[in-house]
């Protein structure tokens, strides 16, 4: 599916975009500012950008300019906010397609897009990500559906045994268990949601627990984070768990970026993992062949090994044949590898 960049610097609004988008298959990224979104625009490619006109650093008047001079190849679709009819035809005239008012309604996101891509969003099948809170306070539990985007749908209870039932009839992508579950045996309680949920998530909600601990899984546990929910936790919740990592394309599937910090990788690379395995399913269907095209993983040529060997592992007893495109760094690093030397990794063609 496309690829779409969102650029401004209100982050409710880039939720907007997400909370707007997602759920049709879109995979969408995010920059605070025209600097950081030219960065990501000259790393790869991008079939749309959603550009903000008032932004410090870099406005969007300035970076559509050295979006054209550069020579980047990607559709712009202007985000105003009450701006003069003069400065929005002017940037039009930058090259910039359309343009959307704040406030807008998903809908008229969707058609701008629909429009910009030449596209008919009538057949995209939507999925929404969903997430569990296990946890006796119901204050915390709504303050978690709050701080994530409002397209992912929160469910919850106290008691472990509730919580349980509703994993029983949803594909939740993330759990997040109350320490003290079980009179403090939250492994058993991980034990027992895996048990029904083989593609979630599964965190501790500790309180104090330090940035460092999300990244420190034992047993079926992903890691901890704290129960003083903020914004930073939200969004590492997020980027790293719900947002949609696998897309399906026409010969295979497509992997989305890694987006946070260098340190929340191993998440990722987790969740991937778990999405990768989950969408086996659908090739036992339809065909003995997949591609999968991880060429927007981050450089790291230890989980990037581990990921191919065990995603092949699986999708062979599937019946499965799988052949994996990388970047050249990446295809170059690997090669070495001995215990990849059954596995068939392409460099891919571009970004």
């Amino acid at each position: 599916m496309r690829r779409i960049l969102v650029v401004d610097d209100s982050r409710s609004v880039r939720q907007s975009f997400e909370a707007s988008l997602e759920p049709y298959g879109f995979e969408v990224d995010q920059a605070e500012n025209g600097a950081v979104a030219l960065a990501k625009l000259r790393r790869s490619r991008f079939d749309l950008v959603f550009l903000d006109l008032n932004m410090p650093v870099l406005d969007g008047p300035g970076m559509l300019r050295i979006i054209r001079h550069s020579g980047i190849p990607v559709k712009v679709v202007l985000v105003t906010s009450g701006a003069p009819t003069a400065t929005v035809a002017s940037t039009v005239k930058l090259g910039a397609g359309d343009y959307v008012q704040k406030p807008f309604t998903a809908e008229q996101v969707r058609e701008a897009v629909a429009k910009s891509l030449e596209l008919d969003l009538s057949g995209l099948r939507i999925v929404q990500p969903m997430a569990l809170v296990q946890h006796p306070d119901a204050g915390l539990r709504e303050r978690i559906r709050k701080l994530f985007p409002s397209h992912v749908a929160v469910d919850g209870d106290g008691a472990l045994a509730r919580c349980l039932e509703l994993a029983e009839g949803a594909r939740y992508r993330l759990v997040l268990l109350d320490h003290r579950v079980l009179d403090g045996e939250v492994e058993t309680a991980a034990d027992l949601v895996r048990a029904r949920l083989p593609e979630a998530a599964i965190l501790e909600l500790r309180p104090g627990a330090a940035p460092a601990e999300r990244r420190a899984p034992h047993g079926e546990l992903d890691g901890a984070v704290p129960d003083e929910a903020d914004e930073a936790v939200a969004e590492f919740l997020y980027a790293s768990y719900l947002r949609p990592l696998v897309f399906p394309e026409p010969t295979g599937v497509r992997v989305a970026g890694h987006r946070g910090p260098t340190e929340d990788e191993p998440a990722y690379f987790a969740q991937l993992r778990r999405g990768l395995r989950a969408s086996s399913s659908d090739w036992v269907r339809e065909t003995g062949e997949v591609v999968v095209d991880l060429q927007r993983l981050p450089e790291d040529a230890d989980q990037t090994s581990k990921l191919v060997r065990e995603v092949q592992k699986h999708f062979a007893e599937k019946g499965i044949a799988a052949t994996f495109t990388v970047s050249k760094a990446m295809r170059n690093a690997l090669s070495a590898r001995a215990e990849l030397s059954s596995a068939v990794i392409l460099e891919s063609s571009g970004a």
